[in-house]
């Protein structure tokens, strides 16, 4: 719904377009598919590893909601999601990187997938459960938000692309100044997202600690 809403306030000369669109949902879902079929390709000594982080990591959970170690993860937050969301608007500017655009969306699927494909695999409703409260609430948010940024971005490349074979000129620096306040917005929810991440789901995590350990 907010895709779809910010689509349809957007007046500019370039628009999200449908094929901009679809191939980043495309990418996504392909990213997330891949990353749960990895899980079986995973060795048993790899797994294990793994099994021994997560129990680790569940172990000491309650030092995360302490206030330096949430500052931490959000700051670590931060600064991945500020770095993807400045490489997708820079890659929207330079048409071709149009590619690299599309494999941080598949990246992004890949991990989400890989991660609750193992946890749903290795610890059956446990890892369900975990992947609801570590997972779902700070990406209900960034999800949306890094695909709108993407389909963004590849709507851009096209339109520049387009007027450019069409030989029609456009006002670049005002479709560039609109493209970025855009974009702007869609890395602020990003951002946003960030605290859930680093302050909401570790306190939901070690809310649910007893029921996983």
């Amino acid at each position: 719904m907010f895709g779809r809403g910010l689509c349809q306030r957007y007046t500019g000369v370039f628009r999200f377009s449908a094929g901009a669109c679809i191939i980043v949902l495309l990418a996504f879902v392909i990213g997330i598919v891949s990353g749960a079929v990895g899980v079986k390709a995973l060795a048993l000594d790899q797994r294990s590893e793994l099994l021994a982080y997560v129990d680790s990591f569940m172990r000491g959970i309650v030092r995360y909601t302490e206030p330096v170690s949430r500052w931490k993860a959000v700051r670590a937050s931060l600064v991945n999601n500020a770095r993807t969301a400045a490489a997708a608007w820079f890659l929207g500017v330079t048409v071709i990187g149009i590619p690299v655009t599309i494999l941080i969306i598949f990246t992004r699927g890949f991990v989400i997938g890989f991660t609750v494909g193992f946890l749903v695999e290795e610890m059956g409703y446990k890892g369900i459960l975990f992947a609801l409260a570590a997972i779902l609430p700070h990406n209900l948010l960034a999800v949306p938000a890094i695909l709108c940024l993407g389909a963004l971005s590849l709507s851009f490349s096209f339109a520049l692309i387009a007027s450019k074979r069409a030989g029609k000129g456009i006002d670049f620096l005002g479709e560039f100044w609109r493209y970025t306040a855009v974009a702007f917005i869609l890395g602020a929810i990003m951002m946003i997202s960030c605290g859930i991440e680093g302050i909401v789901t570790p306190a939901i995590l070690a809310a649910i600690k007893p029921k996983i350990m």
